[in-house]
Protein backbone atom coordinates (compact mmCIF):
# COMPACT_ATOMS: atom_id res chain seq x y z
CA UNK A 1 0.00 0.00 0.00
CA UNK A 2 1.22 3.74 -0.56
CA UNK A 3 1.82 5.27 3.02
CA UNK A 4 3.84 8.45 4.31
CA UNK A 5 6.51 7.78 5.76
CA UNK A 6 8.65 9.50 8.45
CA UNK A 7 12.13 8.40 7.52
CA UNK A 8 14.03 10.60 9.97
CA UNK A 9 13.31 13.74 11.81
CA UNK A 10 13.27 17.34 10.36
CA UNK A 11 11.32 19.51 8.76
CA UNK A 12 8.31 18.61 6.65
CA UNK A 13 10.02 17.13 3.83
CA UNK A 14 11.01 14.15 5.65
CA UNK A 15 7.47 12.99 4.97
CA UNK A 16 8.08 11.14 2.30
CA UNK A 17 5.52 8.51 -0.05
CA UNK A 18 6.50 5.08 -0.01
CA UNK A 19 5.29 1.99 -1.03
CA UNK A 20 5.01 -0.23 2.51
CA UNK A 21 3.30 -3.90 3.06
CA UNK A 22 -0.37 -3.53 3.79
CA UNK A 23 -0.45 -4.03 7.83
CA UNK A 24 -2.85 -7.18 9.12
CA UNK A 25 -5.63 -6.41 11.70
CA UNK A 26 -4.56 -8.89 15.30
CA UNK A 27 -7.48 -10.52 16.75
CA UNK A 28 -8.76 -7.94 18.35
CA UNK A 29 -7.77 -5.57 16.16
CA UNK A 30 -9.91 -4.00 12.71
CA UNK A 31 -8.60 -2.93 9.48
CA UNK A 32 -9.79 0.21 7.65
CA UNK A 33 -9.51 1.38 4.10
CA UNK A 34 -8.80 5.06 4.99
CA UNK A 35 -10.52 7.34 3.44
CA UNK A 36 -9.66 10.75 5.25
CA UNK A 37 -6.80 10.67 7.84
CA UNK A 38 -6.68 13.71 10.70
CA UNK A 39 -3.34 15.95 10.95
CA UNK A 40 -2.84 16.88 14.26
CA UNK A 41 -0.01 19.46 15.97
CA UNK A 42 1.40 16.57 17.68
CA UNK A 43 2.28 15.07 14.61
CA UNK A 44 4.28 17.81 13.76
CA UNK A 45 6.48 17.61 17.17
CA UNK A 46 6.96 13.89 16.71
CA UNK A 47 7.89 14.64 13.29
CA UNK A 48 10.97 16.68 14.43
CA UNK A 49 11.70 14.38 17.35
CA UNK A 50 10.57 16.66 20.05
CA UNK A 51 7.72 14.42 20.95
CA UNK A 52 8.69 11.14 23.96
CA UNK A 53 7.09 8.76 21.73
CA UNK A 54 8.38 10.00 18.33
CA UNK A 55 10.04 7.00 16.03
CA UNK A 56 11.87 7.53 12.58
CA UNK A 57 10.79 4.98 10.10
CA UNK A 58 7.04 5.30 11.52
CA UNK A 59 4.04 6.27 9.62
CA UNK A 60 2.53 9.32 11.26
CA UNK A 61 -1.50 9.98 11.68
CA UNK A 62 -3.70 9.59 15.17
CA UNK A 63 -7.30 9.66 13.70
CA UNK A 64 -8.63 7.82 10.69
CA UNK A 65 -11.95 7.16 8.84
CA UNK A 66 -13.58 5.11 6.23
CA UNK A 67 -14.40 1.69 5.67
CA UNK A 68 -13.52 -1.50 7.73
CA UNK A 69 -11.77 -4.00 5.57
CA UNK A 70 -10.89 -6.67 7.93
CA UNK A 71 -11.80 -7.93 11.07
CA UNK A 72 -10.14 -9.76 13.69
CA UNK A 73 -11.59 -13.04 14.92
CA UNK A 74 -12.45 -11.91 18.71
CA UNK A 75 -13.97 -8.58 17.96
CA UNK A 76 -18.01 -8.20 18.25
CA UNK A 77 -19.82 -5.00 16.63
CA UNK A 78 -17.76 -4.30 13.64
CA UNK A 79 -18.02 -5.93 10.25
CA UNK A 80 -16.58 -5.82 6.54
CA UNK A 81 -18.35 -2.81 5.07
CA UNK A 82 -19.00 -0.77 8.30
CA UNK A 83 -18.28 3.01 8.38
CA UNK A 84 -16.41 4.20 11.17
CA UNK A 85 -14.04 6.81 12.57
CA UNK A 86 -10.97 5.72 15.03
CA UNK A 87 -8.68 7.41 17.08
CA UNK A 88 -5.53 4.92 16.34
CA UNK A 89 -4.41 4.50 19.91
CA UNK A 90 -3.68 1.31 22.08
CA UNK A 91 -6.43 0.20 24.32
CA UNK A 92 -4.05 1.19 26.96
CA UNK A 93 -3.65 4.89 25.75
CA UNK A 94 -0.18 4.35 23.45
CA UNK A 95 -0.06 6.51 20.92
CA UNK A 96 0.16 3.75 18.00
CA UNK A 97 -0.20 6.31 14.59
CA UNK A 98 -0.91 4.84 11.14
CA UNK A 99 -3.50 6.69 9.63
CA UNK A 100 -1.08 8.37 6.98
CA UNK A 101 -1.78 5.43 4.50
CA UNK A 102 -4.56 3.20 2.48
CA UNK A 103 -4.81 1.12 5.69
CA UNK A 104 -4.54 2.17 9.32
CA UNK A 105 -5.16 -0.91 12.12
CA UNK A 106 -7.42 0.23 14.90
CA UNK A 107 -8.96 -0.97 18.55
CA UNK A 108 -12.48 -1.40 18.17
CA UNK A 109 -12.42 0.65 21.72
CA UNK A 110 -11.25 3.70 20.07
CA UNK A 111 -13.71 3.31 17.38
CA UNK A 112 -17.15 4.16 16.31
CA UNK A 113 -19.60 3.32 13.41
CA UNK A 114 -20.86 7.07 11.25
CA UNK A 115 -24.26 7.87 11.01
CA UNK A 116 -25.49 7.97 7.70
CA UNK A 117 -24.81 11.39 5.53
CA UNK A 118 -21.67 11.87 7.72
CA UNK A 119 -18.78 12.22 6.03
CA UNK A 120 -15.49 10.29 6.75
CA UNK A 121 -13.09 13.77 6.93
CA UNK A 122 -15.82 15.55 9.05
CA UNK A 123 -16.26 12.61 11.52
CA UNK A 124 -12.55 13.56 11.94
CA UNK A 125 -13.55 17.22 13.41
CA UNK A 126 -14.60 15.55 15.78
CA UNK A 127 -12.54 12.45 17.13
CA UNK A 128 -9.10 14.13 18.63
CA UNK A 129 -10.45 18.20 18.24
CA UNK A 130 -13.78 17.74 19.62
CA UNK A 131 -12.73 15.28 22.46
CA UNK A 132 -9.90 17.21 23.17
CA UNK A 133 -12.13 20.60 23.34
CA UNK A 134 -15.21 18.67 25.27
CA UNK A 135 -12.40 17.55 28.87
CA UNK A 136 -10.79 21.35 28.32
CA UNK A 137 -13.61 23.19 28.51
CA UNK A 138 -14.50 20.79 31.64
CA UNK A 139 -11.71 22.21 33.57
CA UNK A 140 -13.75 24.91 34.72
CA UNK A 141 -16.23 23.59 37.35
CA UNK A 142 -18.92 25.31 35.91
CA UNK A 143 -19.04 27.03 32.59
CA UNK A 144 -22.69 27.47 32.70
CA UNK A 145 -23.21 31.57 32.63
CA UNK A 146 -19.22 31.90 32.73
CA UNK A 147 -17.61 34.63 29.88
CA UNK A 148 -14.68 32.76 28.39
CA UNK A 149 -12.07 33.07 25.46
CA UNK A 150 -10.80 30.37 23.59
CA UNK A 151 -7.35 31.24 22.26
CA UNK A 152 -6.20 29.89 17.98
CA UNK A 153 -10.76 29.97 17.94
CA UNK A 154 -10.49 28.85 14.20
CA UNK A 155 -8.31 26.11 14.56
CA UNK A 156 -9.59 22.25 14.94
CA UNK A 157 -9.91 22.54 18.73
CA UNK A 158 -10.95 25.68 18.77
CA UNK A 159 -13.46 25.83 16.42
CA UNK A 160 -15.51 23.42 18.27
CA UNK A 161 -14.33 24.90 21.43
CA UNK A 162 -15.89 27.88 20.59
CA UNK A 163 -19.56 25.54 19.74
CA UNK A 164 -19.21 23.57 22.92
CA UNK A 165 -19.00 26.40 25.21
CA UNK A 166 -22.29 27.68 23.98
CA UNK A 167 -23.83 24.16 24.08
CA UNK A 168 -22.67 24.27 27.85
CA UNK A 169 -23.33 27.19 28.48
CA UNK A 170 -21.19 29.90 28.69
CA UNK A 171 -22.60 33.32 28.79
CA UNK A 172 -20.37 34.48 26.69
CA UNK A 173 -17.32 33.91 24.29
CA UNK A 174 -14.98 35.26 22.47
CA UNK A 175 -12.30 33.50 20.12
CA UNK A 176 -8.85 35.12 19.07
CA UNK A 177 -7.64 34.40 15.26
CA UNK A 178 -4.71 35.86 13.91
CA UNK A 179 -6.27 37.19 10.38
CA UNK A 180 -9.46 38.35 8.84
CA UNK A 181 -10.99 35.37 7.33
CA UNK A 182 -10.13 33.35 10.17
CA UNK A 183 -11.94 35.92 12.56
CA UNK A 184 -14.90 36.05 10.18
CA UNK A 185 -15.03 32.06 10.96
CA UNK A 186 -15.02 32.73 14.86
CA UNK A 187 -17.80 35.27 13.82
CA UNK A 188 -19.60 32.43 12.23
CA UNK A 189 -19.19 29.97 14.84
CA UNK A 190 -20.20 32.26 17.20
CA UNK A 191 -17.91 33.99 19.17
CA UNK A 192 -17.04 37.59 19.50
CA UNK A 193 -13.87 37.83 17.54
CA UNK A 194 -10.22 39.46 18.70
CA UNK A 195 -7.26 39.71 16.95
CA UNK A 196 -4.25 38.25 18.97
CA UNK A 197 -1.90 39.86 17.02
CA UNK A 198 -2.48 43.27 18.78
CA UNK A 199 -0.23 43.93 21.41
CA UNK A 200 -3.34 45.24 23.36
CA UNK A 201 -5.75 42.63 22.86
CA UNK A 202 -6.07 41.96 26.78
CA UNK A 203 -7.27 45.74 26.55
CA UNK A 204 -10.01 44.99 23.84
CA UNK A 205 -11.62 42.27 25.95
CA UNK A 206 -11.68 44.39 28.83
CA UNK A 207 -13.57 47.09 27.10
CA UNK A 208 -15.84 44.63 25.28
CA UNK A 209 -16.37 43.18 29.09
CA UNK A 210 -16.76 46.57 30.68
CA UNK A 211 -13.61 46.61 32.73
CA UNK A 212 -14.44 43.32 33.80
CA UNK A 213 -12.57 40.46 32.22
CA UNK A 214 -13.33 36.85 31.46
CA UNK A 215 -13.40 33.99 33.70
CA UNK A 216 -11.21 32.00 31.95
CA UNK A 217 -8.79 31.62 29.13
CA UNK A 218 -8.39 28.32 27.23
CA UNK A 219 -5.03 29.04 25.93
CA UNK A 220 -2.82 26.46 22.95
CA UNK A 221 -0.33 29.09 21.95
CA UNK A 222 2.02 29.90 25.34
CA UNK A 223 4.71 32.43 24.51
CA UNK A 224 4.25 35.59 25.39
CA UNK A 225 0.51 35.50 24.40
CA UNK A 226 -0.33 33.66 28.06
CA UNK A 227 1.13 36.59 29.34
CA UNK A 228 -2.10 38.79 27.69
CA UNK A 229 -3.96 35.85 28.46
CA UNK A 230 -3.82 36.50 32.21
CA UNK A 231 -4.21 40.16 31.62
CA UNK A 232 -7.45 39.14 30.16
CA UNK A 233 -8.80 37.44 33.43
CA UNK A 234 -11.25 38.73 35.86
CA UNK A 235 -10.67 38.41 39.42
CA UNK A 236 -10.25 35.17 40.52
CA UNK A 237 -10.40 33.92 36.90
CA UNK A 238 -8.19 30.85 35.33
CA UNK A 239 -5.64 30.14 32.35
CA UNK A 240 -5.81 26.96 31.19
CA UNK A 241 -3.08 25.81 29.32
CA UNK A 242 -3.04 23.13 26.49
CA UNK A 243 -0.29 23.62 23.97
CA UNK A 244 3.02 25.84 22.87
CA UNK A 245 1.93 26.28 18.96
CA UNK A 246 3.81 29.47 19.31
CA UNK A 247 6.89 27.30 19.73
CA UNK A 248 7.83 28.65 23.21
CA UNK A 249 6.80 28.46 26.81
CA UNK A 250 4.79 30.58 28.43
CA UNK A 251 6.38 33.97 28.94
CA UNK A 252 5.45 35.75 32.28
CA UNK A 253 6.38 38.66 33.33
CA UNK A 254 7.17 40.28 36.90
CA UNK A 255 3.98 42.28 36.37
CA UNK A 256 2.27 39.14 35.26
CA UNK A 257 3.19 37.27 38.81
CA UNK A 258 1.83 40.32 40.53
CA UNK A 259 -1.49 40.66 38.91
CA UNK A 260 -1.80 36.72 39.34
CA UNK A 261 -1.25 37.12 43.20
CA UNK A 262 -3.38 40.27 43.48
CA UNK A 263 -6.15 38.80 41.41
CA UNK A 264 -6.58 35.87 43.06
CA UNK A 265 -5.99 34.18 39.47
CA UNK A 266 -4.74 30.40 38.86
CA UNK A 267 -2.91 29.00 36.03
CA UNK A 268 -3.40 24.96 35.14
CA UNK A 269 -2.03 22.68 32.93
CA UNK A 270 -4.45 20.30 30.93
CA UNK A 271 -3.75 17.31 29.06
CA UNK A 272 -6.03 14.96 27.66
CA UNK A 273 -3.75 11.91 27.79
CA UNK A 274 -5.04 10.66 31.01
CA UNK A 275 -8.40 10.41 29.75
CA UNK A 276 -6.90 8.74 26.06
CA UNK A 277 -6.36 5.58 28.93
CA UNK A 278 -9.96 5.01 29.40
CA UNK A 279 -11.50 4.10 25.81
CA UNK A 280 -14.93 3.98 27.17
CA UNK A 281 -15.03 6.83 28.58
CA UNK A 282 -13.90 8.56 25.39
CA UNK A 283 -16.00 6.25 22.87
CA UNK A 284 -19.30 8.00 25.03
CA UNK A 285 -17.87 11.57 24.30
CA UNK A 286 -16.99 10.78 20.65
CA UNK A 287 -20.84 9.31 20.26
CA UNK A 288 -22.31 12.25 22.19
CA UNK A 289 -20.08 15.32 19.78
CA UNK A 290 -21.79 12.75 17.14
CA UNK A 291 -25.47 13.29 17.57
CA UNK A 292 -24.38 17.04 18.29
CA UNK A 293 -23.20 17.33 14.56
CA UNK A 294 -26.40 14.98 13.13
CA UNK A 295 -28.65 17.25 15.30
CA UNK A 296 -27.10 20.40 13.43
CA UNK A 297 -25.46 22.36 16.83
CA UNK A 298 -21.86 21.32 15.81
CA UNK A 299 -20.32 22.30 12.58
CA UNK A 300 -16.81 20.97 11.51
CA UNK A 301 -14.44 23.31 9.34
CA UNK A 302 -12.02 21.28 7.24
CA UNK A 303 -8.85 22.31 5.38
CA UNK A 304 -7.75 19.50 2.59
CA UNK A 305 -4.46 17.92 1.18
CA UNK A 306 -4.05 15.07 -0.45
CA UNK A 307 -2.29 12.33 0.81
CA UNK A 308 0.46 12.68 -1.23
CA UNK A 309 0.72 16.49 -0.02
CA UNK A 310 1.21 15.36 3.60
CA UNK A 311 4.25 17.85 3.89
CA UNK A 312 2.91 20.54 2.44
CA UNK A 313 -0.32 19.64 4.97
CA UNK A 314 2.77 20.23 8.09
CA UNK A 315 3.85 23.45 6.21
CA UNK A 316 0.76 25.13 6.22
CA UNK A 317 -0.48 24.25 9.99
CA UNK A 318 3.25 24.93 11.30
CA UNK A 319 2.36 28.67 9.00
CA UNK A 320 -0.98 29.06 10.52
CA UNK A 321 -2.75 28.77 7.49
CA UNK A 322 -5.01 26.21 7.78
CA UNK A 323 -8.59 26.86 9.39
CA UNK A 324 -10.54 24.01 11.24
CA UNK A 325 -9.17 20.01 11.35
CA UNK A 326 -6.76 19.12 8.43
CA UNK A 327 -7.84 15.96 6.85
CA UNK A 328 -5.41 13.82 4.08
CA UNK A 329 -7.75 12.48 2.03
CA UNK A 330 -6.41 9.23 -0.87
Amino acid sequence: MRAIVTEKFGGPDVLVEREVPDPSPGPDEIAIAVEAAGVNFGEIMMRKGHHPLALQNTILGNDAAGVVSAVGPEVEGFSIGDRVAASLLGRDGSIRGGGYAATAIADPSRTVRLPDGVDAAEALGLIIPGVTAWFLLHQIPEIQGRTVLIHAAAGGTGSQAVQLAHILGAARVFGTASNKDKRALVRELGAESIDYGQNDWPTRVRELTGGRGVDAVFDSVAGETAAGSVAALAMGGKVVLYGSNSGSPPVFTPETWRAIGIGLLSIQGFTNLYNLKRPELIREVMLKLMDFYVAGRLRVELSRFALADAAGAHRALQARQTRGKIVLVP
